[in-house]
């Protein structure tokens, strides 16, 4: 028995003495990549591994002990680390980011870091890649605080456009990797030039407020800073694909080279989408495509970036009468006597509003579309020649062409410079029915340059600029006349030209001092805008305005620990008029605006959840607020008011209930306010109507805005979330008249997500989302007009733009 037990004792010290483990895992990077060709090793031993196509490796035969495991790529900081080895081991190692990043690539200093006393929304590309299912950019942001979208087509496809805080579209500076989007004359950003760009974006920061200093147009309700820098580490082949309601149908191509000789990369994509959208007629053929190549070392980085987009929509900008939005038979016809020989000049206008539903389109004429192409060239060069000095250096050519086709009746044929034209008898015809083009041919170009200098772990200073013209050529031509045969289309009937230079330059100082950090921004900058020509509508225009402006700010973050911190910001920004702001006010040219914005808040970021309670005051001085109504364009006509705020509190709240669950939460409460507003009504017999209001609403500015995101993940396939979003009432002028308001609306989608990775395949993804889950009517922008035929007879006419009920779209992503 003795001799039995020894034995098993012996026996047992030979196995254990003997042992062999293996340590096995795969190496990715900071996207989730896997990495090929990384080596894994043991340092000091001859076991080692090389990672296969998915990243993953596999050393086997390793006696128990204690080891350093290390792993490296070309371009990445290796992975150390000591390991006790008594049993086989798993390890996923991430290498974090390349040392060849393209992060230097764009001019980041337009970006506040997770430090600034500022609110701002961060999204990663797999924060609004399950929705990107063709959907205009906008409609992607739409879950975001303070946010209201909406779509002139009811889908989100097509002319699309976000407020934040209440400002419209001209009032938010948006950039792709520092450069301007905005257009020079308008301010507008025409989303629809554009289409599935969000495919080629990495990430997206949305500042809320007047932010930090950036290029083009101050943002007075917000700033979109879109990034295009991702690196695909390995070759590539995704392609997407979406089929959904009212035809809607997408095709998107995207491949890659991923990194060559640890230096280069080519990039590439190609999107189509098309839709007949909700509303009658509105649709949209849509095209694009993005390229880059870029040239990498530890030291530089230099990238060429050109993307490109065509569209051609059917005009749904008009808008639809309220009591035909609404159903009401006996206001649709009180709507139609009051506007038969003037807005209806037809027969067939006639029948089309009164056969129609909320669907309707006011145009009829197959080809009343806008149809443009917008072309970008982007050349980033950055150098690293030290750990505490970086300098960037970009330049940048917009080319833009295209035109909104017209079906024009009964015009004369005198303003558009038509030859005279006789009937049998030979009498003089001096008017008919057209067809015209107006076209908008433009270049934008300019360069940007940065310095950024770490003069201690503590003192961090940013220098830059940026200087870029813009020459607008803005012209009608008519392409067939009634009447006449053979219309010279090259005879421009109208033509004005817009010229602008912009240029700026900046300082931006962080320090940190103890708990203390304090940041400070001063940006000086110079406008010189000459409009000449004509309008299309043939008046004079001979306008040379120069502005100069200053714009300070300040901002202090308290850090109560490493997760928790309160902070306080003061900012000044100023905003020149735009192009149509000066032509519907000849007269009384605009002033230039003036905004004054304090924030402060808390932030709380802890592993499972986070908070963020923001407070704002926004004072204007001379504010151009939207009037209610829009010009021959669809354009909103603003107009400067006296003194003016916004006041509100933003909260957002995220948290990980548990392994499954998924919860996220912002509300936006805000007042609102002009604190006198004048409105002319027109002349009557007995003089001007002028109705005064004080301490009114601003038009278009909610004064609740809400959003709520639960997701539930079944296990790693299958995934399900609900999303909410609430709008208060909105006021379509300055009178606060309830009579001239969109009412609050609420809607939810409903998204059924599911992941298959094949053996064959990198990943495939199914996305379908059902929109508008309880199929709400309700309208998201709309205009306003009223005028007098007496002092105590008012009438007004109001015009909704109509979302889509419940429908669906489904989204295949194959990743290759």
């Amino acid at each position: 028995m003795k001799k039995t037990l020894v034995v098993l004792v012996l026996a047992s010290y030979v196995v254990n003495g003997w042992a062999q483990f293996s340590i096995s895992g795969n190496v990715k990077n900071a996207n989730g990549e896997p990495l090929v060709q990384a080596t894994v090793f043991l340092v000091s031993t001859y076991h080692a591994a090389v990672t296969d196509e998915k990243g993953d490796f596999l050393i086997e035969d390793i006696e128990e002990g204690y080891y350093t495991l290390k792993a490296s790529y070309v371009g990445y900081k290796s992975y150390v680390e000591e390991i006790d080895l008594e049993r086989d081991m798993k390890r996923t190692i991430n290498l974090g980011e390349s040392l060849l990043s393209l992060e230097g690539v764009e001019i980041n200093t337009t970006r506040l870091k997770e430090d600034a006393a500022f609110a701002f929304t961060e999204l990663e590309q797999e924060d609004f890649e399950d929705e990107n299912l063709g959907q205009d950019v906008p409609f992607l942001l739409r879950w975001t605080p303070s946010a209201v979208v909406t779509s002139d087509a009811g889908t989100g496809i097509g002319y699309t456009g976000i407020r934040i805080r209440g400002t419209d579209p001209t009032r938010i500076n948006v950039t792709i990797n520092g450069v301007p989007l905005n257009d020079a004359e308008s301010h507008n950003v025409f989303w629809v030039d554009l289409p599935d760009f969000m495919t080629s974006v990495d990430n997206v920061q949305i500042q809320r407020g007047a932010g930090s200093s950036t290029n083009g147009p101050a943002a007075f309700g917000g700033t979109i800073s879109m990034n295009t820098n991702k690196l695909y580490q390995n070759p590539y082949i995704h392609a997407n694909s979406t089929l959904g309601s009212f035809n809607t149908r997408k095709l998107s191509v995207s491949l890659g080279t991923g990194l060559l000789n640890d230096k280069y990369s080519i990039d590439g994509r190609y999107s189509v989408i098309k839709s007949d959208g909700y509303v009658d007629r509105a649709s949209a053929d849509l095209n694009s495509w993005y390229f880059t190549a870029a040239r990498l070392t530890e030291q530089s980085s230099l990238r060429l970036i050109a993307f490109s987009g065509n569209e051609r929509t059917y005009q749904s900008w008009y808008g639809s009468p309220e009591s035909r939005v609404n159903g009401d038979e006996d206001e649709i016809l009180a709507h139609y006597n009051r506007n038969v020989g003037a807005l209806y000049l037809t027969p067939e206008d006639s029948t089309n509003l009164f056969e129609s539903d909320r669907r309707y389109n006011y145009y009829t004429y197959i080809n009343q579309v806008d149809d443009y192409q917008q072309d970008h060239y982007q050349l980033h060069y950055s150098l690293f020649p030290s750990s505490i000095f970086q300098f960037k250096l970009s330049a940048f050519y917009t080319r833009g062409l295209g035109f909104f086709e017209e079906y024009q009746i009964d015009e004369s044929f005198g303003i558009y410079s038509l030859p005279e034209v006789t009937d049998e008898d030979g009498n003089l015809i001096e008017a008919g029915d057209l067809i015209r083009r107006r076209w908008l041919d433009n270049d934008f170009y300019g360069a940007l340059l940065n310095w950024e200098l770490d003069i201690n772990p503590n003192f961090n200073l940013q220098y830059g600029g940026a200087v870029s013209r813009y020459q607008g050529d803005h012209y009608g031509l008519v392409v067939a006349a009634e009447g006449i045969l053979n219309v010279n289309q090259a005879n421009r009937y109208y033509e004005g030209v817009g010229d602008k230079t912009d240029a700026n330059i900046y300082l931006k100082a962080n320090y940190k001092w103890g708990n203390l950090n304090v940041f400070a921004d001063v940006q000086r900058r110079e406008l010189d805008y000459t409009i000449s020509g004509e309008d299309d509508d043939l008046t004079p225009l001979d306008e040379s305005l120069d502005f100069s402006f200053f714009n300070p700010k300040f901002g202090l973050t308290y850090f109560i620990d490493d997760r928790i911190n309160l902070y306080a910001s003061y900012a000044v920004a100023n905003k020149e008029p735009t192009r149509g702001d000066i032509i519907a006010n000849l007269s009384n040219i605009p002033q230039h605006e003036t905004l004054r914005d304090i924030e402060f808040g808390y932030r709380m970021n802890h592993n499972r959840f986070m908070f963020e309670w923001n407070n704002y005051i926004m004072l204007y001085e001379n504010q151009l607020v939207l009037r209610g109504d829009v010009n021959n364009s669809g354009a909103f006509i603003r107009e400067n008011v006296g003194e003016s705020s916004r006041l509100g509190m933003e909260f957002i709240f995220g948290t990980q209930l548990s392994d499954r669950w998924f919860w996220n939460i912002n509300a936006t409460l805000s007042r609102n306010k002009v604190d006198e507003y004048i409105e002319n009504l027109g002349e009557v017999e007995d003089g001007q109507v002028v109705n005064t209001f004080e301490n009114t609403d601003i038009s278009f500015s909610p004064s609740i805005i809400g959003a709520n995101t639960l997701m539930y993940k079944l296990n790693d396939e299958f995934e399900f979330e609900l999303s909410t979003k609430y709008v208060g009432k909105q006021f379509l002028d300055n009178t606060s008249n309830d009579a001239r308001s969109l009412p609050a609306f609420t809607y939810s989608n409903l998204r059924v997500g599911y992941t298959w990775d094949p053996t064959f395949l990198g990943r495939v993804k199914l996305n379908a989302i059902l929109y508008n889950l309880l199929d709400a009517k309700y309208s998201t922008n709309g205009y306003t007009y009223s005028y007098a035929l007496s002092r105590t007879n008012i009438v007004t006419e109001n015009f909704l733009y109509p979302q889509a009920g419940i429908h669906f779209m489904l989204g295949v992503n194959v990743e290759f």
